[in-house]
C-alpha cells in the first residue's frame, strides 16, 4: 500500500505561515494580558477585554461565511494577515511613543478579533484543500498539534521576551511575523472555483 506524501508545497507553506502567526499571537497575547492588568490594575478590565475578543467569533462567521463561499478564500487569508500585521505593528509603535489607552485598546481588540474570526474561517475552509488526497489524517494531526506544542514552547519564552524587550517590541515583532505569514500564504497555489 502506497502512502501519500504529506509535505508538498502548499501544505508546507500553510504550516509555516500558521507557525509564524501562532508564535507571534502567543507572545503578543501573553504580553498584552499583562499590559492591561499592569495599566488598569483591574481584573474586571482584563476580563472585559477577553469577553470583547470572543464576541466576533460568535457573530462574524454567520455573516461572512456566505460571502466567503463565493470568493477566493486565499485572498481572505492573506489580506487578513496583512491587516492584522499593520494593526499590531501600529499598536507596538503607539506604545513606544504614547501612553496606553484602555478605550483605544478595547476598540483595537474588537477589530483584531473580527479579523481573527474571518482569518480562522478562511483557514478552516481552505485547509482541507491544501492537504494532499490520502494524507488527510496526517494533515489534521499536524495542525491539531501545532498550537499546543507552540504554546508550551512560547509561553515561558514570551515571559523572557516581556522582561527583556517590553510589550511594544513584542507587538512590533508580532506584526512582522504576521506580515511574513501573509507573504508565505501568498505563495500557495490553489485553484479556487
Amino acid at each position: 500500500m502506497e502512502t501519500t506524501k504529506l509535505w508538498n508545497r502548499n501544505f508546507s507553506l500553510v504550516i509555516l505561515a500558521s507557525t509564524m502567526g501562532t508564535i507571534g499571537g502567543i507572545a503578543g497575547g501573553f504580553a498584552l494580558a499583562f499590559l492591561v492588568f499592569d495599566e488598569t490594575g483591574s481584573t474586571l478590565a482584563s476580563a472585559l477585554i477577553l469577553a470583547i475578543q470572543l464576541l466576533p467569533f460568535l457573530f462574524i462567521p454567520i455573516v461572512i461565511a456566505p460571502i466567503m463561499d463565493r470568493l477566493p478564500r486565499k485572498t481572505f487569508l492573506v489580506m487578513g494577515d496583512v491587516a492584522n500585521s499593520f494593526l499590531i505593528f501600529g499598536m507596538g509603535l503607539w506604545l513606544l511613543f504614547f501612553d496606553f489607552s484602555y478605550i483605544g485598546y478595547l476598540a483595537l481588540s474588537l477589530l483584531l478579533a473580527c479579523l481573527g474570526s474571518v482569518d480562522e474561517l478562511a483557514f478552516t475552509s481552505i485547509y482541507p484543500e491544501l492537504i494532499p488526497k490520502g494524507a488527510e489524517q496526517k494533515g489534521y494531526a499536524v495542525s491539531s498539534m501545532l498550537y499546543p506544542v507552540l504554546t508550551v514552547i512560547m509561553t515561558p519564552f514570551a515571559a523572557v521576551l516581556l522582561d527583556t524587550f517590553g510589550v511594544a517590541w513584542i507587538l512590533i515583532a508580532q506584526g512582522g511575523l504576521s506580515l511574513l505569514a501573509a507573504i508565505t500564504e501568498s505563495f500557495i497555489r490553489l485553484d479556487e472555483t
